[in-house]
């Protein structure tokens, strides 16, 4: 493991009090996760928020959270004073309330064949995520909604209607319309949607550019309303290599497009925000490349250096899963360096099986320094791609991700 700025042998060693912050991948806090640094333990607020004083700098920071898929993620090598903190945790654990919107399209009356009608909700308290779709032909829509706590969640119900070439290539906007509603969860909200109005659009193009080989296997596009919040206009599987189309003027007239590539050593994800009004052109990294231990490598401990190479300038993850059975949490390190061992969930009382078979992988987040990494999840695509939704994306980023590799502890 590297050593970061070690101060010369009887130097002072310079310490800081932190006071950081633990959010899931969309931005809502996490309370309740254990937080250990330099022999301080604690736990995140309601609001997500932490503070250890006294810690010597740069420092290793320790998450963890139980519940039915245990989780520990170290972060080696801050200095921040006020980080934020977004752990390799899965998807679906932000999301413990969810309900539905659903009516009709048209009044009841069929779309035209050349027509959809995309309705996603957004959350005017606090995040609520889901998109839904209509196409030609249909009646009703129904859109999903995802949020953490609460039994009824206030949203605000957001329709885009269109007409689409033969490719489903978006050439003119009908109408755009807004609804406030309650949501309950596990039940189900009725919303008629009846956008209307013919919005002014632009030409929207770019080309979207896999390096090393990589297949391009999904490709999408979104109008920003605000930060966090877009209305898919555009999707497309397997993905293309240039997208040319139109996109309304709504939000703030920018548009975030986005792609994700396979890769002979893994897969790639990259979004970018830009002007709907100017040509973009994306780029996808290549993957990280595991250098050790080898497939299937037995005996491993708390010594045993993991390599990768390549991919993403910037910070890299290491993450290890336990196979089926074997019990225990998924381990993550997020590091500066190439190389990393697997960090010590005992801080926080937490335990791998000795003799248990992991599974292991290392993504690279493109662009970003140690400290401004932490704050990027390597998961959000999931959601984007799956549900339709745009969750948490704005700016500029890339991630890449390797093919994945098994060790076996020791006894």
């Amino acid at each position: 493991m590297a050593l970061v700025g070690c101060p010369a042998p009887g130097a002072p060693v310079a310490t800081i009090d932190v006071e950081g912050r633990v959010v899931a991948f969309d931005g809502t806090p996490l309370a309740g996760v254990l937080v250990h640094a330099d022999g301080e333990l604690t736990a995140t607020h309601a609001d997500g928020t932490f503070t250890l004083e006294g810690v010597a700098s740069p420092y290793t920071l320790t998450l963890g959270g139980g519940g039915s898929e245990p989780w520990v993620h170290a972060y080696e090598g801050l200095t921040s004073a006020t980080p934020v903190l977004a752990p390799n945790v899965d998807v679906s654990q932000p999301f413990t309330s969810y309900g539905s919107v659903t009516g009709t399209v048209w009044g009841g009356s069929q779309l035209a064949s050349d027509q959809v009608v995309v309705v996603c909700v957004e959350g005017s308290v606090f995040p609520v995520r889901g998109c839904g779709r209509a196409e030609g032909g249909a009646t009703t829509y129904t859109s999903p909604a995802f949020w953490s706590g609460g039994a009824v969640a206030p949203v605000r119900v957001h329709a885009l209607r269109m007409r689409v070439d033969a490719l489903g290539r978006p050439v003119a906007y009908l109408g755009y319309e807004t609804h406030e509603a309650d949501v309950g969860h596990q039940g189900s909200t009725p919303v008629d949607v009846l956008p209307l109005g013919a919005l002014d659009a632009s030409r929207f193009h770019g080309t979207i550019v896999p390096a090393g080989g990589g297949l391009l296997v999904w490709s999408g596009a979104w109008v920003r309303l605000d930060e966090v919040l877009g209305l898919p206009f555009f999707t497309q599987t397997p993905g293309a290599g240039y997208l040319d189309m139109n996109a309304p003027h709504l939000g703030d007239g920018s548009a975030v497009v986005a792609a994700v590539a396979d890769h002979p050593t893994g897969w790639a994800f990259a979004w970018l925000t830009t002007p709907i009004t100017e040509a973009f052109d994306l780029r996808l990294p290549e993957p990280p490349s595991l250098l050790g231990p080898v497939d299937g490598a037995t005996g491993v401990t708390a010594a045993t250096e993991f390599r990768a190479i390549g991919g993403p300038t910037g910070a890299k993850e290491f993450r290890w899963s336990p196979s089926t059975g074997v019990g225990g949490p998924v381990v993550s390190l997020t590091t500066a360096s190439d190389v990393a061992r697997m960090p010590d969930p005992t801080v926080l009382d937490f335990h791998l099986v000795p003799g248990g078979e992991y599974a292991w992988s290392v993504s690279g987040v493109a662009g970003e320094d140690l400290d401004a990494a932490v704050g990027a999840p390597v998961l959000p695509w999931l959601y984007v791609v799956y549900a339709g939704d745009l969750l948490g994306l704005s700016g500029s980023g890339a991630i890449a991700t390797s093919l994945t590799r098994t060790v076996t502890l020791a006894p």
